[in-house]
C-alpha cells in the first residue's frame, strides 16, 4: 500500500501526481483561468504551488479530455510553471562584487532560468501538439536572434541541429551556457574584473517577443501564462522587474501569475518608479486559511484533500475512520491544549489562538515524554484523530500532510 502522504513538498511531485492529488476549487480556479495578472498570496504550505502547477498543460489537457478540446475553448491558455529556488545567486557575492548594472545582469539570468523552464515544459507536456522539426528549427533561429548573440552562435544552429540534437535541446544547451557565463562573471569579477561575455535581455526585447514566438510556433492566439512561484525569493530589484511586466498589461499575449508569501515581497514599485496596485494592475488571490475562514470551513477543505489521497491509494476509509481517536491520547491532547491556551494568554501577541494551536503540539510532546519515563504510563507519540491532527497543524496543508505522514509511519 502506498503512503498517501509520502511527500509534502509540491515542488518535487511529478506532474501526473499533481493531477492525481489536486482537489479542484472552482471559486479560485475561475479567477486564475482569466487572462489577467494575479498575486497568489499565502503562508508557506497553503497550497500556492499545487494550485499553480494544476494550470500546467498536462493537467488542463487531462481535465478537459485532451489538448484539442482544451485549446479550442474560448478561455484556453498555455501555462508554464517557473519555480524560483532559494539562493538563486549567492547574494553576498552578488552584493559585494561591485558589478556594473547588477540589476540588468540578474534580469537576464532570471530570463534564462525562465526560458529553461518553458522549454522543458514544451518538451515534456506539449509533445502532442503538431509541430515538425523544420518549424522548430526556425523557432530556434528566431529565439537566438532575440538575444543578439555572437555571430558564431547563429552559424552553429544549422550545424548542430541534426539527427542527434533536437531543436529544443539546442536551446537548453545555449541557455545553460548563458547561465554559466553569468555565474562565472559574478564569481570572478571582484577578483580580476573579467569581461562580461553573455547576452542581455529585458521585457520588450526578449520576454514578450519570446512569448509571441511560442504562440506562433503552436499557432495559438490566446494568452500564455507565466506561473512564477516563490517570487519572494529574488532581490527587490527583480521584483520591480516583475512589477514592470505586470504594469505593461499585455494580457492578450501574456498573463503573469505570481505566488509569494506577502511578507517576502518587498516592493510594488516598477523599475521606473511607478506603482502597481491590486485595483488597476492585478488581482489578489488569498490562500491563507487561518483568520480568513472559519475553523470548520478550513477543516472541511483539508479533509477533502486527505479523502482524495486515501481514495487514490485505494484505501476505503474516510479521514475520520482512518485516523481513529485514541482514548489514551485524547485527555493528554486536551490537557496540552489547555496548557497552550494559558501560555498564549500570558504572551504579548496579537493572534493568541494561532499561537496556542502551534504550541499545543509542543506541549503534547512534553507531556508524552514525561509519561514515557514510566512504562506504566507510557503513551505513543501518534496523534489522536483527524480533527486533532488538523488543529495541531493550524489548518496548514503542508504541516498537516507532514503529521499524517508521520502518523502512518
Amino acid at each position: 500500500m502506498r503512503n498517501p502522504f509520502f511527500n509534502d513538498e509540491t515542488e518535487s511531485y511529478k506532474i501526473e501526481e499533481i493531477y492525481e492529488w489536486f482537489v479542484v476549487d472552482d471559486t479560485v480556479l475561475s479567477q486564475l483561468y482569466k487572462p489577467k495578472h494575479n498575486f497568489i498570496c499565502g503562508d508557506r504550505g497553503t497550497g500556492k504551488s499545487m494550485l499553480m502547477r494544476y494550470l500546467e498543460p498536462y493537467c488542463q489537457f487531462k481535465a478537459n479530455g485532451g489538448w484539442k478540446n482544451f485549446l479550442e475553448k474560448d478561455d484556453s491558455f498555455i501555462a508554464f510553471y517557473i519555480p524560483i529556488p532559494k539562493n538563486l545567486i549567492n547574494i553576498k557575492v552578488f552584493q559585494s562584487s561591485d558589478l556594473p548594472v547588477p540589476e540588468t545582469i540578474f534580469a537576464h539570468y532570471f530570463n534564462m532560468l525562465m526560458t529553461e523552464s518553458i522549454i522543458n515544459t514544451m518538451q515534456t507536456q506539449l509533445l502532442d501538439l503538431p509541430v515538425n522539426d523544420s518549424v522548430k528549427k526556425v523557432f530556434v533561429k528566431e529565439f537566438v536572434n532575440l538575444l543578439n548573440p555572437l555571430p558564431e552562435s547563429v552559424d552553429e544552429i544549422d550545424r548542430s541541429i541534426d539527427g542527434t540534437t533536437s531543436p529544443f535541446e539546442w536551446i537548453l544547451s545555449f541557455v545553460d551556457n548563458e547561465k554559466n557565463r553569468i555565474t562565472n562573471y559574478i564569481n570572478y569579477f571582484a577578483l580580476r574584473k573579467v569581461e562580461y561575455t553573455a547576452s542581455l535581455s529585458d521585457y520588450h526585447t526578449f520576454v514578450l517577443p519570446f512569448i509571441k514566438l511560442i504562440k506562433k510556433l503552436y499557432d495559438f492566439e490566446k494568452s500564455i501564462y507565466l506561473l512564477i512561484d516563490d517570487a519572494g525569493n529574488v532581490f527587490d530589484f527583480q521584483q520591480k522587474t516583475f512589477n514592470s511586466w505586470i504594469a505593461n498589461r499585455n494580457h492578450s499575449d501574456l498573463s503573469i501569475k505570481l505566488s509569494t508569501v506577502m511578507s517576502y515581497y518587498k516592493t510594488f514599485l516598477t523599475i521606473t518608479g511607478d506603482y502597481i496596485d491590486g485595483k488597476n494592475d492585478f488581482q489578489y488571490i488569498h490562500l491563507d486559511n487561518y483568520g480568513s475562514k472559519s475553523e470548520a470551513s478550513s477543516s472541511r477543505e483539508l479533509k477533502k484533500i486527505i479523502d482524495k489521497r486515501l481514495k487514490e491509494c485505494d484505501i476505503p476509509y474516510t479521514p475520520d475512520d482512518f485516523f481513529e481517536i485514541s482514548l489514551k491520547q485524547k485527555p493528554i491532547i486536551e490537557q496540552a491544549r489547555l496548557n497552550a491556551e494559558e501560555i498564549a494568554q500570558n504572551k504579548n501577541i496579537a493572534d493568541k489562538a494561532r499561537y496556542a494551536n502551534r504550541y499545543t503540539m509542543r506541549e503534547f510532546y512534553r507531556i508524552v515524554s514525561d509519561k514515557s519515563k514510566n512504562k506504566r504510563t507510557a503513551v505513543s507519540r501518534k496523534y489522536s484523530g483527524i480533527d486533532d491532527i488538523i488543529s495541531f497543524s493550524s489548518y496548514n496543508i503542508r504541516d498537516c500532510l507532514k503529521k499524517l505522514k508521520t502518523d502512518i509511519k
